[in-house]
């Protein structure tokens, strides 16, 4: 479970990836009024202190409720629960912890590249944190994490640092990693973009477009355009 002490303020604007704990009282009364009121798991899930994601707003999504996702183990076929709850059932928000933080939970397989992350993210300034199966298995206990996964990581950049440095090292940590490694690279203005579509459009000259994310959707956006770095 996240710290405590690193809570964030919930008057603050969302952002994809925050986590947030529900209220139990209300999070039952979502429950009740949803598809998944019988799912055993699903109704204990704030009880048990376990959090929620926030998601990007889709369309009929009501525009006084906050979208939030739950994402269900393998051996649940990987459902990924989409529901809304009020604002005032929201206790308290988080950003995922640092991947330092989750390590433990992963595989044995997995440690050596983990901590090769972590040290690129110690050279750039930049503390990556799972928001994938390893994120899920961490904050839960249940098994999220097969041969198969990949794993993924969001990394929030600042404006010290050099972003051809840090893709160049993600690649190449990938290249003997034993599982894929996915994720963005979070930018200033709150929008994300795959680390692995930035590096490609970095590799040509001005002009390359790249998918961003937001909370509120997606949109095309150009490298050059891009809050990557603040002015110096």
């Amino acid at each position: 479970m996240p710290d405590a002490a690193k809570a964030q303020s919930i008057r603050e604007p969302l952002q994809r990836h925050d986590l947030l704990l529900i209220d139990p009282a209300a999070w039952d009364a979502v429950i009740r009024s949803s598809a998944f009121a019988a799912h055993p798991l699903l109704a204990g899930w704030s009880a048990r202190g376990w959090p929620v994601i926030v998601r990007r707003r889709q369309p009929g999504d009501a525009s006084n409720l906050t979208p939030i996702g739950v994402p269900f183990p393998p051996d649940m076929n990987k459902q990924r629960i989409s529901l809304q709850v009020p604002p005032t059932a929201i206790l308290s928000r988080y950003r995922p912890p640092p991947l330092a933080d989750t390590v433990g939970a992963a595989p044995d397989a997995w440690r050596e590249t983990l901590g090769d992350l972590c040290e690129l993210g110690a050279q750039h300034a930049v503390n990556p944190a799972p928001f994938g199966s390893l994120l899920w298995q961490a904050l839960t206990g249940l098994r999220y994490l097969s041969s198969a996964s990949d794993l993924d990581l969001l990394w929030p950049l600042n404006d010290h640092h050099s972003i051809p440095a840090l893709l160049a090292g993600i690649a190449a940590i990938e290249s003997t990693a034993p599982m894929r490694i996915d994720g963005e690279l979070a930018l200033l203005d709150g929008g994300a973009v795959s680390w692995r579509e930035l590096a490609q459009a970095l590799r040509h000259d001005g002009g390359q477009e790249v998918l961003v994310k937001t909370r509120e959707g997606a949109m095309i956006c150009s490298t050059t355009a891009l809050r990557i770095a603040s002015p110096t």
